[in-house]
């Protein structure tokens, strides 16, 4: 599709393209994956937290504006590649991978780096409790 609207934004500031990688509707060619929002959001990270990154993508560590990386947004959905070994990756906030993959039950068997803490003093184990 011949389409030249790519960021424009609704009233949330969610941009078109962003809205297309969150339901999986991105060709295989696409390559704009850099591209970002008013947040510091690129399309990656949307896609990566609906799984919807093409295989072997590599870019894991694009960070948006607050330092949440690609990972994530993966690890927030389960849908880092067998093998991830970046878990240690913190935000800001030292919000680490693992503790987004913690919050939503996705941590890999053998994880045991429970004591992880971030900046307000939540370990990995505290947001494990809470998975669903």
């Amino acid at each position: 599709i011949d389409f030249g609207h790519w960021m424009l934004a609704d009233d949330k500031g969610k941009i078109v393209i962003h809205a297309a990688a969150e339901n999986g509707h991105l060709s295989e060619c696409f390559d704009h994956w850099d591209w970002f929002d008013s947040r510091g959001r690129t399309v990656a990270h949307v896609a990566a937290s609906g799984g919807h990154l093409p295989e072997g993508f590599f870019h894991w560590d694009w960070a948006e504006k607050q330092g949440r990386t690609v990972a994530h947004a993966a690890a927030s959905g389960g849908h880092l590649p067998e093998g991830f070994g970046h878990w240690d990756w913190a935000d800001e906030e030292g919000f680490t991978v693992a503790h987004a993959a913690a919050l939503a039950g996705h941590l890999p068997e053998g994880f045991d780096h429970w004591d992880w803490v971030d900046k307000a003093g939540v370990t990995v184990a505290h947001l494990a409790v809470f998975a669903d």
